[in-house]
């Protein structure tokens, strides 16, 4: 017997996101996009004039508003549309539109910033007091001036929104690579049914309990990605030598510098998270020997690592099942977070199942205009009732963010973008452990939670040492190579996971096929969101009200301030080390528990 994936047109309507709430059809959208087209061209109209008054420059700010959230919304609908089916060439057609207008845009927008900069503070401070209405824009404005230093000439800049779709395009390539043009051969389930390997059903079949099946799962994906290596190495190297160019033309000491200026983030919240992980290796290598002891193997391997140790809870959860889970745990947050959480299902803004060509794993978009709509790959397993909740976070955080802020401040930083979903995580983790039935099922939950923090910690923090160290290659003048990025990463993978496990050739390869590397510098906010997140959900679920009314604040502002700052409503401060240490020893003591239950009888 053979499975195999449904077409698109074979899943359920409900189960389906509906996009018609921003276009009907892509006709309608055609008709705004050249609407937009045209009036983007009308913007450079305030080119040299921003400084003329307070007047001008307020019409000027309204006017990009105006834009960017016209686009915000073609973009939402061109992006869904092509995640859909990512073989679909008009999705594919309207996603490259988008793209080549956002670059026009960029182009056309060139001079706002440098000519902001030239107004020079005290003018801008001038303007503010002449026009109540230009308060609205005081981070903002304070904010470009920030970056005077890095700003170009009219002309440099201009260049550089000119280069800004090919210095995109390895990005573009990857995701191409990864989601479409990539193939597996078959493998086979525990019933014997020939299946047919995605990367979005892998984590399913990596994670059985049958060991021959993680096996091939794993030899068999390896296996399609090695035999691209030469292709993913010179995708990234492409990507590596892009981030370069910018920032030594923008002034900046190296990519990772540039990446963490964009939000105020000092340099030293990446290195001390690096730190303080490196200096806790000992206790995932505890973790990792506790699990190869209590699976009972002689050997423990890197297709070992994913099998839930409690097979018995090892359930699966029908999708409405995982609603209602998610609803009970999220029920600390309050009557008015569940309302507006349910409201995503019930308005369908929510894409569940896998189809044939549809974008893998799982995510929220965000818009001021357009819902926050969530993409998933639901396959039942409980990783995938944590997902929903996960992916909750972010768009609740969308939702409250577009409700209480005016446009210029609707999105949130990077920094502080997984901090929502991972305070909806682990309050379904707690939840679920409170309301455990019995001994195997609360060992169960207080695994998952172990591996959450090896995932979203020890792994993410791994992937942030690694970009680290190759963009430190290109710095230091080595060769960029395969066997360089392999090598690289094999070694670390020993460093971090320790020597009770045995660490695969095939890992070797495991970099290419992880998306994250195009973000540039993203994956150490994983840490530092899940370390924020357990500081806050353990507040939230203890019942403190005053803490919950906090945190609705810190969902609903944006990005009104710089991050760290916001971090400070919720009295983090993310210098501090003791918040990182805090999750890790509470990791220890975790695995001690599980211990303790595990010898029970």
């Amino acid at each position: 017997m053979e499975i195999r994936l449904k077409e698109r047109s074979e899943i359920e309507e409900k189960y389906k996101w509906d996009l018609s709430i921003m276009y009907k059809d892509d006709m309608e959208w055609n008709n705004d996009f050249d609407k937009l087209r045209n009036d983007m061209q009308e913007f450079s109209k305030y080119k040299g004039v921003l400084g003329n008054s307070s007047s001008d420059l307020l019409l000027a700010l309204q006017e990009k508003d105006n834009l960017n959230r016209r686009f915000e919304k073609l973009a939402s609908y061109a992006m869904r549309k092509s995640d859909e089916d990512t073989r679909d060439m008009d999705g594919a057609k309207l996603k490259n539109m988008i793209f080549s207008l956002g670059a026009e845009f960029v182009e056309i927008s060139s001079f706002f910033d440098p000519e902001i900069i030239s107004i020079g503070r005290n003018k801008i401070e001038q303007f503010i007091d002449e026009k109540e209405a230009l308060m609205t824009y005081c981070h903002y404005l304070e904010n470009i001036i920030r970056f005077k230093e890095h700003t170009l000439s009219l002309e440099e800049e201009k260049i550089m929104a000119n280069a800004s779709e090919v210095l995109s395009a390895p990005s573009k390539i990857f995701t191409m690579l990864n989601n479409a043009d990539i193939k597996f051969e078959n493998i086979k389930d525990e019933d014997g049914n020939v299946v047919e390997l995605t990367n979005g059903n892998y984590s399913k079949y990596i994670s059985s309990h049958d060991r021959n099946v993680r096996k091939d799962t794993f030899k068999v994906l390896y296996k399609g990605y090695k035999g691209l290596k030469n292709t993913f190495t010179e995708v990234l190297i492409g990507d590596i030598k892009a981030h370069y160019f910018e920032s030594k033309n923008r002034k900046f000491y190296s990519p990772l510098e540039m990446s963490l200026f964009n939000n105020n983030i000092d340099i030293k919240i990446y290195y001390n998270v690096i730190k303080v992980v490196n200096m806790n290796l000992n206790k995932m290598h505890k973790y990792v020997k506790m699990k190869k002891d209590l699976l009972g193997l002689e050997e423990l391997h890197m297709y070992d690592f994913y099998v839930a140790l409690i097979k018995e809870y090892d359930i699966e959860y029908t999708y409405d099942e995982a609603l209602n889970l998610v609803f009970k745990a999220l029920t600390p947050l309050g009557e008015e977070y569940i309302k507006n959480t349910k409201e995503a299902f019930d308005k369908r803004w929510v894409d569940v199942y896998e189809n044939r060509g549809k974008r893998t794993g799982a995510y929220s978009s965000f818009g001021y205009d357009t819902p926050p709509y969530i993409l998933l790959n639901y396959n039942g397993k409980l990783h995938s009732v944590s997902t929903i909740a996960h992916e909750l976070g972010h768009s609740l955080h969308s939702y409250y963010s577009a409700l209480k802020q005016p446009y210029i401040y609707h999105e949130y930083s990077i920094f502080v973008a997984e901090v929502a979903s991972n305070v909806n995580e682990v309050l379904l983790n707690m939840y679920m452990i409170d309301n455990a039935k019995n001994r195997q099922e609360k060992m169960s939950l207080i695994n998952d939670f172990l591996e959450s923090v090896k995932g979203s910690i020890y792994r993410q923090t791994m992937f942030a040492e690694f970009e680290k160290k190759i963009y430190e290659l290109e710095k230091d003048k080595k060769p960029l190579t395969e066997q360089a990025f392999s090598d690289l990463y094999y070694e670390l993978n020993k460093k971090y996971y320790g020597e009770d496990i045995i660490s695969d050739e095939e890992i070797r390869y495991e970099w290419m096929r992880i998306p994250h590397f195009y973000y540039q510098f993203y994956v150490y906010q994983y840490a530092t969101g899940l370390a924020t997140a357990f500081f806050i959900a353990n507040n939230i679920y203890n019942g403190d009200i005053a803490f919950r009314d906090k945190y609705i604040k810190f969902l609903s502002s944006g990005s009104s301030d710089y991050p760290v700052e916001l971090l400070k409503i919720l009295g983090v401060d993310m210098k501090n080390e003791k918040t990182m240490q805090c999750i890790l020893d509470y990791f220890d003591t975790q695995i001690e528990e599980f211990l303790k239950l595990a010898k029970e009888k």
